[in-house]
């Protein structure tokens, strides 16, 4: 799960869009097409920046989900950002994203 800092700026949210395909296009071409991908949107907080492109990153994440096989969204709603400078989430809400990853995991892989 990524795409934070790459929302900072138009230019590097529209390069996620092309890279994130490409990472897993890689991947799979590496390891085998039915590997797993899951991954959560960056969440709405305002981030680095007051006016990010998160929703340009998010759009990537789930055309991505969408249209590739065994890959899945998450939802970062109702997450608690940590007061640092960078846009991470606090413990509580970290525990929350793990349990979601956990019934992604349960719900499509077992």
């Amino acid at each position: 799960m990524q795409g934070e800092f790459d929302s900072i700026s138009y230019e590097s949210s529209v390069v996620y869009k092309i890279k994130g395909k490409d990472l897993i296009e890689d991947i799979k071409n590496k390891f085998g097409k039915d590997v797993v991908f899951i991954d959560a949107k960056v969440t709405d907080w305002n981030l680095v920046l007051p006016s990010c492109y998160q929703y340009i990153v998010n759009e990537a994440k789930i055309n991505i989900s969408m249209n590739e096989k065994q890959s899945y969204m998450i939802s970062s709603v109702a997450l608690t950002k940590k007061k640092d400078t960078v846009s991470h989430c606090d413990a509580k809400s970290e525990f929350k994203l793990g349990k979601r990853f956990g019934e992604m995991i349960l719900q499509n892989c077992y």
